[in-house]
Order: C-alpha cells, then sequence, then structure tokens
C-alpha cells in the first residue's frame, strides 16, 4: 500500500484511518516491512516524487541495451518494455511505425533501415535523463 496526503496533517491522517480499516477487519501489518515518510517510492515500474513520475534508471538501461530484434517475438517485448514507457517518449508511434509493420499480416520479417533509425530513435529518446511527467493534482 502506498498512502499519501498533500501535507504530513494529511498524510497522518490518511494512515489512521487505512491503520484503522486494517483493525476492523483483524488485519495486521508487519511494520518490519513498512516505510514511513519516503520522499519517493518505485511503484510498478516508475519512481514516484512528490511532483512527478520518472523512469527507473534500470528501465532505462534495459531499454538502452537491448539488442536489435531478429525475429517477431523479440520484436513484440521490444515493443511491449518501450510501449509501458510511452509517456515519456513523445510521438511513440509515429516513430515505432516501421516496427509495427513488421507484425502487420503475414508480413515476411525484413529489419529494413526505416526500422533500425526507429530502433535507435526509442533508445535515445529513453535515455535522455531527466525524463519526467508532472504528477496531476
Amino acid at each position: 500500500m502506498i498512502i499519501s496526503g498533500r501535507s504530513t496533517e494529511e498524510h497522518l491522517n490518511n494512515l489512521d484511518t487505512v491503520l484503522e480499516r486494517l483493525n476492523t477487519y483483524n488485519m495486521r501489518v508487519n511494520c518490519e516491512k513498512c516505510e514511513f515518510f519516503k520522499d519517493s517510492v518505485t511503484y510498478w515500474g516508475h519512481d514516484i516524487q512528490s511532483e512527478s513520475l520518472q523512469k527507473p534508471l534500470d528501465k532505462i538501461s534495459a531499454v538502452v541495451n537491448a539488442p536489435k530484434p531478429e525475429h517477431t517475438q523479440q520484436l513484440r517485448s521490444f515493443l511491449g518494455l518501450i510501449n509501458y514507457y510511452r509517456r515519456f517518449l513523445p510521438n511513440l508511434s509515429s516513430v515505432v511505425a516501421p516496427m509495427n509493420e513488421l507484425l502487420q499480416g503475414e508480413k515476411v520479417w525484413k529489419w529494413t533501415k526505416a526500422c533500425d533509425e526507429a530502433f535507435s530513435t526509442v533508445k535515445e529518446q529513453c535515455n535522455f535523463r531527466p525524463s519526467f511527467v508532472p504528477l496531476q493534482p
């Protein structure tokens, strides 16, 4: 669980509410596994900070160090990885269009120069730091 608030007071009220609710249903919390008043957390592949959402460095390196796909399954895996971080990659659908064409219908696998350029562009965009998205109020 991630419990937050806009101020320390709100955070403590929210925490108290959650702990009361857990107690009501006879659920326990292992305090050794709890962390309180963190400035940032990593959750579902994103670094969440008070004002922004960022890509974790390990995910950036997974994209940057990914080998060039040699068949459709590798391409699907790569596109799945970058699609998860699409909010950080401007015009992603346009950039990866040449690679997506390889997945259409019964096309024969042919890695073109356009695919190579798209692959390089995505890696460059992903490697750019800081890459963050402001959190909505």
